[in-house]
């Protein structure tokens, strides 16, 4: 796309009436793809996130758990022990996070800094061996799950050194994609579309070159490639 175009295509996205806009794709496509390919066949996903893309990682994850028709639990392991997580069966008490049913439990607070013993016990309720015919009453209902919300302090490495079981359930993700990528542009450039009136005042219209993947395209042309691919110009002209 020459010079010329592309500034065409920008002129008409700040005279748009946002009436019209039209985003085709959600920018929580990838994330979404993620969970329908995963979820049920791993049981410890990972999504690295952030403050801003949590909002958007939690309505996914809350959609998805709804389509499945998955229960949703939120447990936040911060300052959590080991019987919070595995419960007290001794005294049959089941952990208060616990599905009756398959279920999705998203999980903060875990980090380098949680202690081995409250990892072992994550690891006891999802990634000993399990099937139908094999899965202990003590953990999680078969097709169920954790999802854990992770801010780049994720203790992968901990995790595998306690069981292999590890790397078999283990799949992660990291949503919104890095800063500067050609995902990311795509995925702020679709945020934005959902308010078009704060477009200019996004970060990352102010970046400036080539993105910092393999594709080395642009940011002004991913950004223009989005609104074709909205119609928004189409629409509006």
């Amino acid at each position: 796309m020459d010079n010329e175009r592309r500034k065409e295509i920008i002129k008409r996205w700040s005279k748009v009436d946002r009436s019209k806009i039209r985003v085709v794709t959600s920018p929580d496509e990838l994330l979404e793809t993620f969970l329908s390919a995963v979820f049920g066949v791993k049981r410890m996903l990972v999504i690295n996130t952030d403050a801003k893309g949590k909002e958007h990682v939690l309505r996914v994850l809350k959609k998805f758990a709804n389509d499945q028709g998955l229960e949703f639990r939120i447990f936040n392991a911060n300052g959590a022990n080991v019987e919070d997580i595995r419960g007290d069966y001794h005294q049959r008490k089941k952990p208060l996070y616990w599905p009756e049913n398959q279920g999705m439990i998203v999980v903060e607070g875990v980090n380098q800094e949680t202690d081995k013993e409250v990892l072992r016990a994550f690891l006891y309720m999802a990634c000993m061996p399990y099937g139908k015919e094999r899965l202990k009453p003590d953990q999680l209902p078969y097709g169920s799950g954790f999802v854990f919300l992770a801010y780049n302090d994720f203790p992968v490495e901990r995790f595998a050194s306690i069981t292999a079981y590890f790397g078999d359930e283990y799949k992660s993700i990291t949503w919104p994609p890095a800063p500067y990528t050609k995902e990311r542009v795509i995925y702020e450039t679709r945020v934005a579309m959902q308010n078009i009136g704060q477009l200019y005042q996004q970060p990352f219209i102010n970046w400036r070159g080539e993105t910092r993947d393999a594709s080395q395209q642009l940011y002004t042309e991913l950004i223009a490639e989005e609104l074709l691919q909205a119609n928004i110009a189409k629409d509006s002209f």
